[in-house]
This record gives structure tokens, C-alpha cells and sequence, in this order.
């Protein structure tokens, strides 16, 4: 925040007010595989901006991060191996004035893995298991 503050020319403790009770939230995501031939432009997660003020993504290899660009259109955010995405959030544009504006973004699932199991659900898979324990079943396939 003392960065943001800085480069707004402002004295590097201008958002210390915003900072004194942090609320933080981490939120782990799964997209699921998608179809062999997805619909076009299929999401893991839809076009949205962040609530917060700031949110730092760890990417992995799979990748799908795609920022908005008002010129150049949906862009692709490839993963760096030992970098963080920082996204800026609906509560800096309300602090900056829209000066720093949200960054409107979504998730494209692009993982070509192919599943190592069937489709199921975690019932389906627990009566799987009971059934295979106590009838000698050599266990999931």
C-alpha cells in the first residue's frame, strides 16, 4: 500500500487508515477439466473484478489468466515460474477515485490433461469404497 500511495505522489503512509484492521481472505481455486471441444471462450471463471484492494495470485503451470484490455482485448497472462500476479481490487478504485481502476479479468481453463478416473461423486465414490471393503473388492479402478 505504501508503494501505491508513493507512486500516486502521495506521503507513503496515505492509506494507513484503510490498513489498521486487514481483513484478509485466502481462497483456493479448482477449475475443472472442461470438455475435449468446449464451447467457445468456455470459463473456469467468468469476466469479474476483485472486491479488495489488492489481490496476489500465485499462478501454476496450467495457467488461464486472462486480464481485460481495453485495446488489445482479452489477454493472455502466461505463468512466470517465482512471480505473483498482482491484481488491483474495487476498494483501490473507490480509494484512488478510479485513478487505479480494478482489474477486470477471468479464467480460461486450458488444461489438455486427460482424466485418470471416471466421473463421480464424492456419495457415489464412498459407496464405491464401501462396497469394494466389505465384499473383498480388490479396491477402485
Amino acid at each position: 500500500m505504501a508503494g501505491i500511495a508513493l507512486s500516486l505522489d502521495l506521503p507513503d503512509d496515505a492509506f494507513a487508515g484503510f490498513c489498521q484492521e486487514p481483513m484478509g481472505m485466502i481462497r483456493l481455486f479448482h477449475y475443472p477439466p472442461q470438455p475435449a471441444n468446449p464451447k467457445p471462450n468456455k470459463k473456469g471463471a467468468g469476466a469479474h473484478t476483485d472486491w479488495g484492494a489488492l489481490t496476489i495470485l500465485l499462478q501454476d503451470d496450467a495457467g488461464g489468466l486472462q486480464p481485460w484490455d481495453e485495446r488489445e482485448g482479452w489477454l493472455h497472462a502466461a505463468p512466470i515460474p517465482g512471480t505473483f500476479v498482482v491484481n488491483l481490487g474495487d476498494l483501490m478504485a473507490r480509494r484512488t477515485n478510479d485513478l487505479f481502476r480494478s482489474t477486470k479479468h477471468r479464467v480460461v481453463n486450458l488444461e489438455n490433461e486427460r482424466p485418470k478416473y471416471p466421473p463421480t461423486t464424492p456419495g457415489q465414490h464412498l459407496a464405491e469404497v464401501y462396497r469394494l471393503t466389505y465384499t473383498g473388492g480388490a479396491g477402485p479402478s
